[in-house]
């Protein structure tokens, strides 16, 4: 009798941790609150790539998005970003770089 092979699903490698977690909370904001206070301060940068990053909270995860001239652009917001939240939130940094400009 042929020994069988039991499929099963392969375990994603990475797995949120940080889900069920609401940053708003953390932060003593709504996550409307904590996106006003993120633009604002992308709003402020003196890098103008910077300045129309957008951003969306979602649970414990901020999204960054849009596009920007270089990887150097895509690190500053992501820093920004870090050093406003701290350690409350997952960035998601899903800006692209278009070193076309």
């Amino acid at each position: 009798m042929a020994p069988t092979i039991e499929k099963t699903t392969p375990k994603p490698k990475f797995t949120d941790t940080h889900e069920g977690r609401d940053i708003g909370a953390e932060c003593g904001l709504d996550g409307w609150a904590v996106e006003a206070q993120v633009r604002a301060e992308l709003r402020t940068c003196s890098y103008h790539p910077v300045r129309s990053v957008s951003c969306e909270v979602r649970g414990s995860v901020l999204s960054l998005r849009g596009r920007v001239p270089s990887y150097y652009m895509k690190q500053i917001a992501q820093t920004i970003v870090r050093h406003l939240l701290k350690d409350t939130v997952v960035i998601n940094n899903e800006l692209e770089v278009d070193g076309t400009d």
